[in-house]
């Protein structure tokens, strides 16, 4: 069974989000400061806000924003963290070994299509933004090259039980899990129309799916 599990992914993003209860009057504002940092970062970019922006539309005082966070960096980690946790029911589907490796991939290659939609804070992350490159940098290792690392070893399960009876060697199946990894890099691109025409984002991602899973399916990927 894949080391991914619908568990441990909310254990991992929890360890950056910190406190949820929102019972606890001061959990309820770093939520609330949290949450307004979210949408600056996703509105304007990281490093066009700054904490004094992020005080001010919260309607607190730039102290009780560093009381809860030490800066910038720890409030766009947590941020990412949040909206993840948040848009992870899909992932209840996808990492279900009840379900069939077929509607298990389809569902996995249709969430991270449409992701730009639902986590613009960490479509920028994973995308490399220029501006975000010294955050990559220091963000803990756990949230990039374990995730990726995580990612390829989940996929290349599928991608097997997937392209049954026919059978790629293990170096063939991680060049293919590499491919589906990087469509998050062109998730983005896909919300301009002029990339679908009028097709909508979600229809286009269903049909792409369709496509990926008939070329795994594909004998041909396996004559020499």
């Amino acid at each position: 069974m894949s080391a991914l599990t619908y568990e441990g992914l909310h254990a991992l993003l929890a360890r950056y989000i910190g406190p949820l209860d929102d019972a606890d009057p001061k959990v309820r504002k770093r939520l609330h400061i949290l949450r307004t940092a979210a949408e600056l970062f996703a509105r304007q970019g990281y490093r066009k806000t700054s904490v004094d922006e992020v005080a001010r539309a919260a309607g607190v005082a730039k102290g009780t924003v560093y009381s809860y966070f030490d800066g910038k960096i720890d409030l766009l980690v947590a941020a990412a963290a949040m909206e993840k946790r948040e848009a992870l029911g899909f992932m209840a589907e996808v990492l279900d070994p009840e379900r069939p490796a077929e509607q298990r991939l389809r569902r996995y290659l249709e969430a991270i299509l449409v992701m730009p939609l639902r986590m613009p804070v960490s479509t920028a992350l994973m995308t490399g933004d220029q501006e975000l490159a010294a955050v990559m940098a220091e963000l803990p290792p756990e949230l990039t090259d374990q995730g990726v690392a995580d990612r390829i070893a989940f996929l290349v399960e599928l991608i097997d039980e997937v392209a049954r009876p026919h059978t790629w060697t293990e170096s063939e199946l991680r060049d293919r899990a590499d491919v589906l990894t990087g469509l998050v890099f062109l998730s983005p691109h896909l919300q301009a129309p002029h990339v679908r025409g009028q097709v909508s984002v979600e229809r286009y991602a269903e049909l792409l799916a369709d496509l990926l899973i008939a070329g795994l399916r594909n004998d041909k990927g396996n004559e020499p």
